[in-house]
């Protein structure tokens, strides 16, 4: 899960990555395959409370970043 950014000047990073585990054992993992540069889509806080329970009410404040975030890279 290493990748080489020293063309970046960052060196040898780990992707970016959420992961849940229980006991010390690793239940899931979402790992993002796209540029350090760009918005994380599937490690984000979002992603990872809809995993634990989808039925949950999202929090609004949360759902504004995101946007504030996607508008501001577009």
């Amino acid at each position: 899960m290493m990748v080489n950014l020293s063309n970046l000047g960052m060196g040898y990073r780990s992707w970016r990555y959420s992961m849940l585990m229980k006991n010390g054992v690793i239940d899931k993992m979402f790992v993002e395959r796209n540029s350090f540069e760009a918005m994380p889509m599937v490690s984000n806080a979002e992603t990872m409370l809809n995993y634990i329970n989808p039925e949950a009410k999202k929090p609004e404040q949360t759902a504004v970043l995101m946007q504030m975030w996607r508008m501001i890279s577009a």
